[in-house]
């Protein structure tokens, strides 16, 4: 993991901010971890929950603009942009299962692949509180 985030600075060394989160030790894993938990509430960081799920369903990925110029195309499939239009920062992951019509292995499925993508791009977080 340290050799991947190092190539990683050296081709875009650009990111502001890089993103941590803490968990309880007993509890073990980590950052995507959080957000496998049906409690967890995910925060769009800066997108609106139907824009985004508007452009994921028509183009199958979202343009992540950097500073410097540097513009990276995300591939988020389409399956996942009615989910994502539930994000809106007050709705657990088991909500927006539900309301989706979803059981958890399915949503989870689902989720997964957006989750990462968006994660990576510092554009998704997770917390245990919602509002």
């Amino acid at each position: 993991p340290v050799a991947r985030m190092a190539v990683g600075e050296r081709l875009a060394g650009d990111i502001r901010v890089h993103v941590a989160y803490a968990v309880h030790a007993r509890r073990g894993g980590g950052a995507m971890a959080a957000g496998t938990r049906p409690e967890a509430v995910p925060r769009l960081n800066g997108l609106d929950p139907r824009a985004l799920a508007a452009t994921v369903a028509r183009r199958g990925e979202i343009a992540v603009d950097l500073p410097g110029g540097v513009r990276h195309r995300v591939a988020i499939p389409a399956g996942a942009a009615p989910l994502l239009s539930r994000a809106d920062g007050r709705a657990s992951l088991g909500a927006i299962a539900a309301g989706a019509g979803r059981d958890w292995i399915g949503f989870a499925a689902a989720w997964a692949p957006a989750a990462r993508a968006l994660a990576g791009f510092n554009l998704l977080h997770y917390s245990r509180f919602p509002g």
